[in-house]
């Protein structure tokens, strides 16, 4: 790993137009289904009324309202948020480029590791550790491969 690379302004230029539509992220494999059963209370517990959104779980503009207090609403755009972040890890590690910026912090890309390994579970996207870990080490397979000219 580049860590000691964080963050150079020509690279972050290249994370900017880095496309991940060439990888099949775990997430791809939710369901509406899924987020329904294990969120019951925000999709089919009770009709909102007036300028409540429904279901709960996707707050939306509908009354041109949005709000960001809705319950476990941050568990999926953080779990699609930390994919894409481990992917550009791995892209920037294949092409011995500078990391992306902004991220070293605390959490660390080994804490979004971590964040994705209990996302996953929790979701039942993986039955258990080894089986995220597994999932999080084909991502960054993926997104070195992104990256022209290298080998699988």
């Amino acid at each position: 790993m580049c860590s000691d690379k964080a963050g150079g302004d020509d690279d972050e230029a290249i994370f900017d137009q880095l496309d991940f539509s060439g990888i099949a992220f775990p997430s791809d494999r939710l369901s509406i289904r899924d987020l329904r059963r294990k969120y019951p209370e925000c999709f089919d517990i009770g009709l909102r009324r007036g300028e409540q959104p429904q279901p709960l779980y996707f707050p939306h503009t509908t009354f041109g309202k949005y709000d960001n207090t809705v319950p476990h609403s941050e568990d999926l755009g953080g779990l699609l948020f930390s994919e894409r972040l481990v992917a550009a890890y791995a892209y920037a590690a294949a092409h011995g480029i500078h990391e992306p910026g902004g991220y070293e912090g605390e959490l660390g890309l080994s804490g979004f590791k971590s964040d994705l390994t209990r996302s996953y579970v929790a979701l039942g996207i993986a039955n258990g550790e080894h089986q995220a870990a597994e999932m999080i080490r084909d991502i960054e397979r993926q997104a070195r491969q992104l990256a022209p000219d290298l080998p699988p």
